[in-house]
């Protein structure tokens, strides 16, 4: 009896060890669905590891600050392609993308290079030699190179200064009958440009500009002729320029005479050459609207016959690209490579991704009075011819005398090309305000399309790129 119940003990202790062996074998080890980048900095000139190097990571956006060792790491990232983009300063940026498998590490180590450093070569003066009457002031204009040197710094001096004085800007201004001569000098290099100012008695400068009126309202399209008086009457150079603080508003030409081309406020100014004396005239142009104003009406919608250019601007022709915008960002970029530049004077391509659904009002680049057109509104532009208009190809669109000329300005590739130009003279891209899903609305032409103006999705990559603009009238 008891040898029997000993050997069921026994048997039920086996089973029980089994059990437990085979539950052991088939757990199965926690998935890593992450993995890790890591790597050092070092310096291309001395080999050695660079601290406070700022390594950003997108997606996701987060930033690491190299140490002593010059080492960083992000972990815990998602299986997928990062860009890491490596700034400090005094080098070269350096973008590198990766990308990340589950349970690995990436090892990205970088070697930054020092920005050389720009020396001014030269400097020169838009005038060598002057000659003015007692009392007559001439404004000198330096040019520095290489222009983008770092530092454009220069003084000013005079040889005599009892026969004219310079100030800090350039403005030289006769004092007395005779010879002086006018240096400036680089602060980087000490390069000089010279000008030789002759004082005469024969030489009757001018005092004063000024102009037939102060203000003036047009509507659009509409012009008139200001008229400049110089006084003394029987100054030696009555020679003037005429300028628009907003040519897109208000145009001038080279005799003062002023056409309206948008609603809005534009000043202008005439200056004389002998002096640098200015009037100004501030012109307010009424229009826009249910009226149309600088636009066309086709299909019940009221076109801007230009691209936008500056922030708040039309271009001068309807012709004329204007500039880049990318989804939902009030700053344009040069339709040109020489160089990429932005309306806010930077070089450097934005690659940081627009939100939203919908283009907010703040970021809107269309002047005053006019807004970003729907998807539905673009695609309204329903018959097309392809042509040239002063040897730009694009698209005529609407039926005369309704129409509108979109150029085929090509576009900036978004953040993967830098803004890379492209297509220039074969696509037209415009934006809508709309985006879904993360991806933007735009509207597109080619020249072997058909005639309507086809809508698709913008592509959703980072900073997206960059289109034209051509507004409607906002009218409500």
């Amino acid at each position: 009896m008891n040898k029997q119940f000993f050997f069921s003990i026994f048997v039920v202790a086996l089973l029980l060890s089994a059990t437990v062996f085979f539950y052991a074998c088939d757990e199965k080890e926690p998935l890593i669905t992450t993995g890790t980048i890591k790597g050092t900095i070092t310096c291309a000139e001395n080999q050695q590891p660079l601290s406070g190097v700022s390594i950003n990571i997108t997606p996701g956006g987060s930033t690491k600050t190299t140490g002593d060792n010059g080492a960083y790491s992000f972990d815990r990232l998602e299986a997928q392609e990062y860009t890491l983009t490596f700034t400090l300063s005094g080098y070269n940026t350096k973008v590198e993308k990766i990308t990340v498998k589950p349970d690995m590490h990436s090892d990205v180590d970088v070697v930054l290079s020092k920005t050389p450093i720009i020396s001014v070569s030269s400097v020169s003066l838009n005038k060598s030699a002057i000659t003015l009457g007692i009392d007559g002031t001439e404004q000198l204009t330096e040019t520095v190179l290489p222009t983008n040197a770092p530092n454009q710094t220069v003084t000013w001096n005079s040889s005599n200064s009892n026969i004219a004085t310079v100030n800090s800007n350039g403005l030289v201004t006769a004092i007395s009958l005779g010879t002086a001569t006018i240096t400036v000098t680089t602060q980087d290099g000490n390069k000089t440009a010279q000008c030789v100012v002759a004082v005469s008695s024969s030489v009757i400068s001018v005092a004063s500009i000024s102009l037939n009126k102060n203000s003036t309202t047009l509507s659009v399209s509409a012009s008139e002729q200001l008229t400049a008086t110089i006084s003394p009457s029987n100054a030696t150079n009555k020679t003037v320029t005429w300028s628009s603080s907003n040519s897109g508003i208000v145009s001038v030409n080279s005799n003062g005479l002023i056409t309206a081309q948008s609603a809005g406020t534009a000043t202008i100014t005439v200056t004389t050459q002998d002096g640098n004396r200015t009037a100004q005239c501030v012109v307010t142009v009424s229009g826009g609207g249910s009226s149309g104003g600088d636009g066309v009406t086709i299909n019940g919608i009221t076109w801007a016959t230009r691209n936008v250019d500056m922030p708040g601007t039309f271009a001068e022709n309807p012709e004329d690209t204007g500039m880049f915008y990318q989804w939902n960002k009030k700053v344009g970029w040069s339709a040109t490579d020489d160089p990429m530049v932005n309306s806010n004077g930077g070089t450097i391509w934005d690659k940081s991704s627009a939100t939203g659904s919908t283009w907010e009002k703040a970021n809107d680049p269309c002047p005053q009075g006019w807004r970003i057109p729907t998807g539905a509104e673009l695609q309204s532009l329903n018959y097309s011819i392809w042509t040239t208009v002063n040897g730009v190809n694009g698209r005529l669109y609407g039926i005369a005398p309704n129409q509108i000329f979109l150029p085929a300005a090509g576009h900036r590739k978004g953040s993967y090309s830098n803004g890379k130009l492209e297509y220039v003279g074969t696509y037209g891209n415009y934006w809508s305000s709309g985006a879904d899903f993360g991806n933007r609305w735009y509207a597109f032409f080619h020249s072997n399309s058909n005639s309507a103006l086809g809508g698709s999705y913008g592509e959703s990559i980072d900073g997206g790129n960059g289109y034209s603009v051509r507004c409607v009238c906002d009218c409500d």
